[in-house]
């Protein structure tokens, strides 16, 4: 193989790489506005958002006025919270990435506990301090988990979330990924055997 056919196949290769690992679906945002509540609390069941959730519940706007789910709903007219103020999750059977979260406790300041795991690996761990009365821009940019869990510390309560952005990467991703590494392999090989 001649020594312009191994730079252009390495300079696609690695063209490859980079698209691959900017190549992600466009974020999603999880606002639970969608998620009939006209009957007041509702579990949100797996598969919304294309996600698996655990002790995870919606109200609308006004359920409990003057409380931190009222200010913590930042697009009307749901909010989600974490049931019986036990800890919560949500989930996918494959990896995604959590860009942020509107944060607002419901009844008590206080902390919140964001874990995130690949499996049961813990990767990433972040504690949001939030106020009743305002919801905290939480930002977190974890990549590569497959589940968040929250929970509360000490007596604060149930926390009220809104505005989940997260993305999944899309499968052509993967693809790229293998064929640009491969490509690289194999232009790399061929320079070695020539020499």
């Amino acid at each position: 193989m001649n020594n312009k056919l191994q730079k252009l196949l390495a300079t696609i290769g690695l063209a490859a790489v980079f698209t691959s690992t900017s190549a992600y679906a466009i974020p999603a945002v999880i606002t639970f506005d969608d998620i009939d509540t006209s009957s007041g609390e509702t579990l949100i069941q797996n598969g919304y958002a294309g996600l698996n959730w655990d002790n995870f519940y919606t109200l609308p706007f006004g359920y409990y006025p003057g409380s931190g789910y009222d200010y913590g709903t930042v697009t009307m007219p749901n909010v989600g919270y974490n049931g019986f103020a036990a800890p919560a999750a949500f989930s996918s059977t494959t990896s995604f990435d959590l860009y942020s979260i509107e944060v607002t406790k419901a009844w008590h300041d206080g902390w919140t506990h964001f874990e995130g795991y690949l499996g049961s690996t813990l990767v990433y761990s972040q504690d949001i301090f939030s106020t009743t009365v305002s919801p905290v821009h939480a930002i977190f940019n974890w990549t590569g988990i497959d589940r968040v869990v929250m929970s509360d510390s000490g007596s604060t309560y149930q926390t009220a979330i809104d505005n989940v952005v997260f993305a999944v990467p899309e499968p052509e991703t993967y693809l790229m990924l293998l064929v640009g590494l491969g490509l690289i392999g194999f232009s790399a090989r061929s320079r070695k055997q020539i020499a």
